[in-house]
């Protein structure tokens, strides 16, 4: 069987469409790594199977939106796939019609918090990043968009995860996080 881009398309309106304000980035795994030959300089590699981020420390309100590749563009993003890493270049784009027109499936979700942010709920680095759909606060904090782990009631579904060699904020440290979905 074989999904014709159109088909990929509209998976990507329909992901973009449900996480349009539902889309949650989560920094976890906290402790180092350790077993099966792994540590804070060799982390194991991403686990398509994940279900969740280890240890959730912090979950913070994150954007959807569609990118179209550019060597113009003012996005840009450092693919890890290749070797050596390659600086690749995307521009935002808002118009669904564009994307059904030229069969563009690319999505970026991206998401950013203070180093205080972390900092305040008593943690300074995080190993684990992912990002989540239907995440639910706890009642009381639906309207926060930066949640500790006590204000959320269901981490909702993972959608991507990366795991990470050990990152550490200061308080004054802006974070950004930023992949790629092509559907």
């Amino acid at each position: 069987m074989l999904y014709t881009p159109l088909h990929r398309v509209k998976n990507a309106i329909r992901f973009k469409n449900a996480a349009e304000n539902n889309l949650w980035m989560i920094l976890g795994k906290t402790d180092p790594w350790s077993g099966g030959g792994y540590n804070d300089t060799n982390p194991p590699p991403d686990d398509p199977e994940a279900i969740s981020v280890i240890d959730p420390a912090i979950a913070v309100k994150a954007e959807v939106f569609w990118i179209v590749e550019d060597e113009e563009g003012d996005l840009e993003f450092r693919d890890p796939s290749e070797d050596p890493p390659v600086l690749r270049k995307f521009y935002e784009d808002d118009n669904e019609e564009d994307m059904i027109d030229n069969l563009y499936s690319l999505i970026m979700v991206r998401g950013e918090l203070l180093g205080s942010s972390l900092i305040n709920l008593g943690e300074s680095s995080f190993r684990q990043i992912g990002f989540s759909t239907n995440l639910v606060p706890a009642t009381g904090h639906e309207a926060d968009l930066i949640l500790a782990p006590a204000d959320v009631e269901e981490w909702g579904t993972l959608e991507t995860i990366a795991n990470r060699v050990p990152v550490s904020l200061i308080a004054t440290t802006l974070y950004r996080d930023s992949q790629l979905i092509q559907f």
